[in-house]
């Protein structure tokens, strides 16, 4: 496991909080209960657990132009994640974190779900294209 990944694409900001990782492609709509943020994801690890101010950790995210509004709902509710992290970053998550305003950092060539585990501190630096364990 590395302890950082460089050279990818990213939005703005810098956030350290601690990761929750799913493995594979996540949606926003079923995956998770916009208003508490909780995963809604069964016989998954991180079903149950909650992204509001976490790094979330995914590889990518299939399609669904509704993500960008329902991520901004989710920062107004305060149950939106601090940080995304994805392998594959497409214009419609791209789109939803410029509006919402959260940083995000993908297009690497390893994907990071397969490179954190859930419970640790990452560090993500979206202006630098980098995500690490956290000093």
């Amino acid at each position: 496991m590395s302890d950082i990944i460089e050279g990818g694409r990213g939005t703005r900001g810098t956030v350290t909080a601690e990761a929750v990782v799913v493995p594979g492609p996540f949606t926003f709509f079923g995956g998770v209960d916009w208003d508490t943020g909780v995963l809604t994801l069964p016989g998954d690890d991180a079903d149950g657990l909650s992204i509001a101010g976490k790094v979330f950790v995914f590889t990518m995210l299939p399609g669904g132009q509704g993500t960008a509004w329902k991520i901004k709902e989710m920062v107004d509710k305060g149950t939106a994640p601090a940080a995304i992290v994805v392998q594959s970053v497409n214009y419609v998550l791209l789109s939803a974190c410029v509006l919402a305003r959260v940083p995000l950092v993908g297009d690497f060539g390893v994907d990071p779900a397969l490179t954190f585990s859930t419970g640790r501190y990452l560090t993500v630096d979206a202006e630098a294209g980098s995500v690490g364990i956290a000093a």
